[in-house]
């Protein structure tokens, strides 16, 4: 069993650590779900929210989330995947 304690912030918010989230496989941004148990312990868990995301989401339903978001998260988003795709292409690398 593997124990580290991290110090909750100000804000509720604490830092799943790096040697957890390699041990369970947890990636950037994955789906997680808090379950308080009865016992009053917290399960975290990885979620997987459909067996095949890539076939039920199509070009209209993407243009259409990408609309509806503030024009600041539009332009992060672009820039995310510009990188991304850049980095694919293998003209940079992203550490």
């Amino acid at each position: 069993m593997l124990k580290i304690l991290r110090i909750l912030g100000h804000r509720g918010r604490v830092t799943i650590p790096y040697a957890i989230r390699v041990i369970s496989g947890f990636k950037y941004n994955d789906v997680v779900s808090f379950t308080l148990n009865d016992d009053n312990s917290i399960l975290i868990k990885r979620e997987k929210l459909c067996d095949d995301c890539h076939s039920i989401i199509n070009r209209t339903d993407i243009e259409n989330l990408i609309s509806e978001m503030p024009e600041k998260e539009q332009k992060q988003l672009l820039i995310d995947l510009s990188y991304k795709w850049a980095a694919k292409q293998g003209g940079l690398r992203i550490e």
